[in-house]
């Protein structure tokens, strides 16, 4: 896809869209989850991040043949509004001006790695699933 293509107004307003619908989707999990900013874990956001990286594996999985626009709308707008890594940075900037370093390091690792240890867990059976 060429850089013209990847700014073309209809791309984008699947973008807008789909950002639009996942931080409705975000808000309206939240409303029923407890979010506590001064646990060790927000957790809250750990599921986001968690959920979303697993949903970011198995459709990097299907990436070969899926079409980009469905691709701009799910990964680039809903995923990128339902997933956050500002939420994750200020859970970790709390932790850490409150001198709970080790409890800052690992809402890093819990996010970060579980993340992408998630991803590749889903681009794993996206593939299996595949074939």
């Amino acid at each position: 896809m060429s850089r013209g293509e990847l700014l073309a107004p209809a791309l984008l307003l699947l973008v807008a869209l789909g950002s639009m619908a996942g931080a409705v989707a975000r808000v309206a999990i939240s409303r029923h989850l407890v979010a506590a900013p001064d646990r060790l874990i927000a957790r809250d956001t750990l599921l986001f991040n968690l959920s979303g990286s697993f949903v970011i594996g198995c459709l990097s999985g299907l990436a070969p043949g899926l079409d980009p626009r469905p691709a701009a709308l799910l990964v680039a707008g809903f995923l990128g509004s339902y997933t956050t890594v500002s939420a994750v940075s200020l859970h970790t900037l709390v932790l850490t001006r409150s001198r709970s370093f080790r409890a800052a390091a690992l809402n890093l690792a819990a996010n970060l790695g579980g993340g992408l240890l998630l991803a590749a867990a889903g681009l794993v059976l996206t593939r299996l699933a595949a074939g």
